[in-house]
């Protein structure tokens, strides 16, 4: 049976259909987005994401050219370039637009006028500056992005990978990069004999580092935000992390795991059977209150939107955005890749659908 769940974003609406057993429901939404969202007053609280592998979406044209795969769980975020990984932290209980915080991955911290975020760039001292970056583990799901009021600038079918592969971050070794539980899990892969010594992890815009147990603590303006270290596989170091300022930047020599606790254990276990996800709305504040389906499959979202450009169709009862929040009503098609129907309802004042049912 399909089984439909919606979460809330500050700007756009993130639709997601998965197979799953029993009857079709429709589960509340903001139970949804919370099981998602980082606690605002400690990033180092570990998000209710249990069994819930991370997905990176590959860029197909829907984010900044720099960025080359994205994947996000909550309040984080996380952008893929060639020579770095950017962390995006916001303070809001739904997420910061990806398109924008992509267009910012210049600035260490930042803000607007809907919350605080904070920016986390991971790099390597002495690394490889164009790595090779192979996607591994191709979901059967593919995301959409119907985004904006223009039908040029929307992605359809974009793929969706269970992780990234930088090859040759260091003359022959790899850094693989994946996620369990919602959380962020890297791994080094030693292929051929090399020296783990001059491995170095920079990192950028955190107030200070910490080291506890086989996790970094790093300490920003939204609270602590906890990293794992690296394991790694073909290779046993033996030296442990080390933390020193280098031209001003924080860097972790041997930023290794301990070999002598557990292993993490890098099986994706718990990834749900995605029929498909989307992405919904313009570039204003848009909030999903409801959601049906119909036996054919197509899906009827309703909520609210601040959008002047929230993606409408040709003959819909209301093409322009009446002030203050609009009622939007949508149809999709049953595999999320058109958009079947999308009008604004609503007056002068503020307007918000709650509810929708198809008999």
């Amino acid at each position: 049976m399909r089984f439909s769940t919606l979460s809330k974003f500050a700007t756009g609406v993130l639709l997601t259909l998965v197979l799953a057993g029993g009857r079709a429901m429709t589960p509340d939404v903001a139970a949804q987005a919370a099981a998602w969202n980082v606690a605002t007053n400690g990033l180092e609280a570990k998000p209710q994401s249990e069994g819930i592998s991370l997905t990176f979406i590959e860029n197909v044209g829907q984010f900044d050219t720099s960025v080359r795969f994205q994947a996000s769980n909550g309040n984080t975020t996380l952008f893929l370039t060639d020579d770095a990984l950017w962390v995006s932290l916001t303070d809001l209980p739904a997420q910061v637009d990806p398109v924008s915080a992509a267009k910012a991955l210049g600035a260490v911290a930042g803000a607007d006028e809907t919350g605080r975020r904070v920016d986390l760039k991971l790099s390597f001292a002495g690394a490889n500056p164009h790595p090779r970056l192979e996607p591994f583990e191709e979901h059967a799901v593919k995301v959409s992005f119907l985004t904006g009021a223009d039908p040029a600038q929307w992605r359809a079918d974009v793929p969706a990978w269970a992780g990234v592969r930088y090859v040759d971050l260091y003359p022959g070794i790899d850094l693989q990069i994946t996620g369990q539980d919602g959380q962020l899990t890297p791994r080094l892969v030693v292929r051929e004999p090399a020296s783990l010594q001059n491995v170095r992890l920079r990192v950028d815009g955190a107030d200070a580092l910490a080291v506890k147990g086989n996790h970094l603590r790093l300490t920003t303006p939204l609270g602590n935000y906890v990293l794992p270290l690296l394991t790694v596989e073909g290779a046993d170091p033996k030296t442990e992390p080390a933390i020193s300022v280098v031209d001003g930047v924080q860097q972790v020599a041997a930023p290794f795991a301990s070999t002598s606790s557990p292993a993490t254990d890098m099986t994706l276990t718990g990834t749900p059977t995605w029929l498909y996800s989307t992405y919904l709305g313009g570039s204003g504040q848009d909030q999903a209150s409801d959601i049906a389906l119909d036996r054919a499959g197509n899906v009827y979202v309703t909520g609210r939107t601040y959008s002047t450009n929230l993606p409408t169709t040709p003959g819909a009862y209301d093409l322009s955005h009446n002030g203050a929040y609009d009622v939007f009503v949508t149809k999709l098609s049953a595999d999320g890749s058109k958009l079947l129907y999308s009008t604004y309802l609503g007056g002068s004042a503020e307007d918000i659908g709650t509810g929708i049912a198809v008999d």
